[in-house]
């Protein structure tokens, strides 16, 4: 189980009560934060784990089902990155269940508006596409 740490917009946008006294997290990757973002006229989810910066791209539309498709999301990141596929089993499995809370880290929120900004300069092409999504995720992994 971990807490998937979503911001005040997507909160309105998933129309659910934010968890007050939250689990603890029992992934390597920890919490998620996720924010409703555009890059044009594309929406999409820009989620980011906050022990390590992992970036995860999600689109915007059937937002009740953020929690499955992050964890979906999650595994074919980690598998492009190169990640052993035991530790992606473990991860996944504990990423079954999450538990819907407000932000915390004002560190994480920075890095993730920094990723906002370079999501507008990526200009690899179409972002409809679920492998587009990775490809742009492993590309903002690499951001120092």
């Amino acid at each position: 189980m971990y807490r998937l740490r979503c911001t005040a917009r997507l909160l309105t946008r998933l129309k659910v009560a934010p968890e007050r006294e939250p689990i603890e997290t029992g992934t390597l990757l920890g919490d998620w934060y996720a924010n409703l973002v555009h890059v044009g006229r594309t929406p999409l989810v820009l989620c980011v784990s906050d022990r390590t910066l992992l970036p995860v791209v999600l689109r915007a539309q059937d937002l009740r089902s953020i929690v499955p498709r992050l964890a979906e999301r999650v595994g074919q990141v980690l598998r492009a990155i190169g990640a052993p596929a035991d530790a992606i089993d473990r991860e996944l499995a504990a990423m079954k269940d999450a538990t819907i809370c407000r932000t915390a880290s004002r560190r994480v929120l920075g890095s993730m508006t920094d990723f906002v900004f370079m999501m507008t300069a990526y200009t690899k092409g179409e972002l409809n596409a679920d492998d587009a999504l990775v490809e742009l995720a492993v590309w903002l992994a690499e951001a120092p």
